[in-house]
């Protein structure tokens, strides 16, 4: 009956920014997922001279989202959970 409840493997759906983290956490308690992505950032690459060089308003909300990610994974890695 104990077996019945035991989980052995699974899926998870994750987002770009969650799957290290989650990643990690799943790992630490030896919960075998297999991570799927499912929401892509990236486009094809656009050999654009103002594309490549110039700035833009979404890379800059980008990069906020970047440093939370970074910011979130270093308490994660201090208090223990990855």
């Amino acid at each position: 009956m104990a077996a019945a409840n035991k989980i052995d493997q699974g899926y998870k759906a994750l987002g770009q920014y969650d799957y290290f983290k989650a990643k990690k956490c799943f790992k630490k308690t030896k919960l075998a997922v297999t991570p799927f992505s499912v929401d892509h950032q990236a486009g094809p690459r656009k050999y654009i001279f103002d594309h490549l060089f110039i700035p833009n308003l979404d890379s800059l909300r980008r990069w906020r989202s970047l440093i939370k990610e970074w910011t979130g994974t270093t308490v994660y890695k201090l208090k223990g959970y990855i």
